[in-house]
């Protein structure tokens, strides 16, 4: 009977930790908006957390401006922006976006976000791993119990 217990227990925390693990990975741990305006040739560097999740940026321009995010000196994205822009990065531990532009001055607007899905691997293997090991403790009680 004690099995029994146990194997039930073990299913029904794992299925109770799969919602916690949505809710979580789910959360938004930073948020921060920026309005600059760069001179001819002009640049700005923006710091951010570094936490591992998904980095969202999105924003808007008027003239040509390179966006690159940096974790420390090395370059893991950079792209070119004109106008309505958004792209996102996972698991990347950067610590910092890097704005620069051409020969026009340039007005930016930045939303950046980032949402703590470094939780969700973790999360969902240890709750897959619970159900699995409380159905084979359950298995297990019923060939003992015939």
């Amino acid at each position: 009977m004690k099995l029994l217990y146990i194997s039930l227990f073990l299913i029904i925390l794992g299925i109770l930790l799969i919602p916690i693990t949505y809710f979580v990975s789910n959360e938004v741990i930073y948020k921060s908006s920026f309005n600059r305006t760069l001179s001819d040739l002009g640049a700005y560097t923006i710091s951010i957390p570094q936490y591992q999740g998904d980095l969202v940026v999105k924003g808007y321009t008027n003239s040509s401006v390179t966006i690159e995010v940096l974790k420390y000196l090395e370059l893991i994205k950079s792209e070119e922006v004109n106008g309505n822009f958004s792209f996102s990065l996972t698991d990347n531990n950067a610590n910092a976006i890097f704005l620069h532009n051409g020969y026009n001055p340039a007005h930016v607007y930045l939303f950046i976000k980032i949402i703590n899905s470094g939780f969700q691997g973790i999360g969902y293997t240890i709750a897959s791993l619970l159900i699995v090991i409380g159905l084979i403790l359950f298995g297990y009680y019923r060939v003992l119990s015939k």
